[in-house]
């Protein structure tokens, strides 16, 4: 006979991203809970095209409580004790079980939601403003040459044709830099074909980011940017766990949690991480953090619903691979060691931006 959902183990994922609000998601009909500062699913993949489409925002910003409901708090975890979590309220959450989801932030706004962007309709507002700005602007400035930095040149050049100068400023040698050299020098000459200037093995100084002026870029060239994108770095989201005697031990010098082949968090028997948080060696990547939920998914069902069970180990995918849109309808890509084709990656991604798939594996209509 099953336990009712009070009598059940509860499950507290921490982190509403790929993962977290998939896994939460799939085990709505058990105990579980999850944490984010956020009252939405931030869909960043599909905001390389939100600035140039932004009736797209009403598809890719989803508010959590739509589809968990009360299986949703908004609030920010500051530390984890044992069986329990503090929230920055002073509140506390109780867990038998919990999964750490927190992922990883770049410079771009665009990509991530700022420090001020907590509810949907302020996140909205921002990227509608980016698109407004931008509507106006003759010159764009992207720096960065990885795949959000490519995309996002792609996507201008497809919508603007030419009538805005689009520049692109990277400090490596070459663009998408961990795929192989082939898939840059294509991204590079489909680009270039497109009107974008890209500028290799240099750096801009942004000084105070102002927009609407000249920039400098280490080769001596002149770069205008009346709006700019910064699409540089990435930061692995736990800094709240420094000072955590349960978790910091687990913490490498990037900031990457510490995990087993199980995703169990070292030295832990009953905490995981996914997702761009966890040392998998993997690369930061949302397709990732979605295989890790549907792993531990099996896990948990079994366990939630009062069964025994042992989390199977994983097998990280470590071969280099990814799939970068070029507007709608080209893009590049590799799998393992081998090139993706520009038909395979259009299907696959670049038509739609997964938008439909992603929005129905976590509850929407597509």
């Amino acid at each position: 006979m099953p336990t009712s959902a009070s009598q059940q183990p509860r499950l507290v994922v921490v982190g509403g991203g790929f993962g977290g609000f998939r896994l939460a998601h799939s085990l709505r009909a058990f105990n579980v809970l999850l944490i984010d500062p956020k009252d939405y699913f931030d869909y960043c993949i599909a905001n390389v095209r939100t600035p140039v489409q932004p009736e797209l925002l009403q598809k890719t910003i989803m508010p959590y409580k739509d589809v968990l409901g009360d299986k949703f708090l908004q609030g920010r975890v500051v530390d984890v004790k044992n069986g329990h979590l503090v929230l920055e309220d002073g509140s506390q959450q109780a867990f038998d079980y919990l999964v750490l989801s927190v992922g990883s932030s770049t410079s771009s706004t665009v990509t991530k939601a700022s420090m001020s962007e907590w509810s949907a309709e302020k996140r909205k507002q921002s990227l509608q403003a980016t698109a407004e700005r931008l509507q106006k602007a003759n010159s764009v400035l992207i720096v960065g040459g990885g795949p959000v930095g490519v995309e996002l040149a792609a996507e201008l050049a497809c919508a603007f044709g030419g009538s805005k100068t689009v520049n692109v400023v990277h400090s490596r040698d070459r663009l998408l830099a961990d795929l192989k050299e082939s898939i840059g020098q294509k991204a590079l000459a489909w680009l270039t074909k497109h009107n974008v200037n890209v500028r290799l093995g240099e750096k801009v100084n942004l000084e105070n980011g102002e927009e609407g002026r000249k920039f400098k870029t280490t080769g001596g060239a002149d770069i205008e940017g009346d709006v700019i994108f910064q699409c540089t770095g990435v930061s692995i989201n736990t800094a709240f766990l420094k000072n955590c005697e349960l978790i910091s031990p687990a913490l490498n010098q990037r900031g990457e949690i510490a995990v087993d082949a199980t995703f169990k968090v070292q030295g832990m028997t009953n905490v995981f991480a996914i997702g761009d948080c966890a040392s998998t060696g993997e690369a930061k990547l949302g397709f990732h953090a979605r295989l890790h939920s549907k792993h531990l998914e099996k896990f948990f069902k079994k366990v939630l619903a009062g069964k025994k069970a042992l989390p199977s180990p994983y097998k990280f995918k470590l071969n280099p691979m990814g799939l970068v849109s070029l507007g709608s309808n080209a893009g590049v890509g590799q799998f393992g060691g081998l090139s993706v084709p520009n038909f395979l990656v259009r299907a696959i991604k670049s038509k739609n931006l997964l938008i439909p798939r992603t929005r129905k594996e976590v509850g929407f209509l597509p």
